[in-house]
């Protein structure tokens, strides 16, 4: 075995390591996000957060916050519930690992759900 090429096995787990480290640094931010959506404030202001957030955006996007502010003005809280326990569920597992796949695709998701 040439010396100069790179072992295998510390290869496998340095990425290993690195994965694991990125998807507990996820895990904690989402975690964070979590426990703020889990304050008594969240839910009370589950709404005004979303019509809020319509004044300020350019005309193109106006009818896209619109179509989400009707559907969740019947049931706020519901929405609110959700919110929390589909974070809950992503922050859980990212940090314990058990549902990888399912949680990255559950996680991208709602990400990018909820930040457009």
């Amino acid at each position: 075995m040439n010396s100069e090429q790179p072992n295998n096995k510390d290869y496998r787990f340095w990425a290993g390591a690195l994965a694991g480290a990125v998807r507990t640094a996820f895990g904690l931010v989402w975690a964070f996000d979590a426990y703020l959506k889990w304050q008594p404030d969240f839910l009370k202001n589950y709404l005004s957060y979303i019509t809020g957030v319509v004044s300020g955006q350019p005309g193109w996007l106006t009818p896209w916050y619109n179509f989400w502010v009707s559907i969740i003005t019947p049931a706020p809280a519901l929405f609110a519930y959700l919110t929390r326990i589909i974070e809950t569920i992503i922050a859980l597992g990212l940090l314990f690992g058990f549902g990888r796949k399912w949680i990255y695709i559950l996680g991208g998701a709602f990400a990018l759900l909820i930040w457009s």
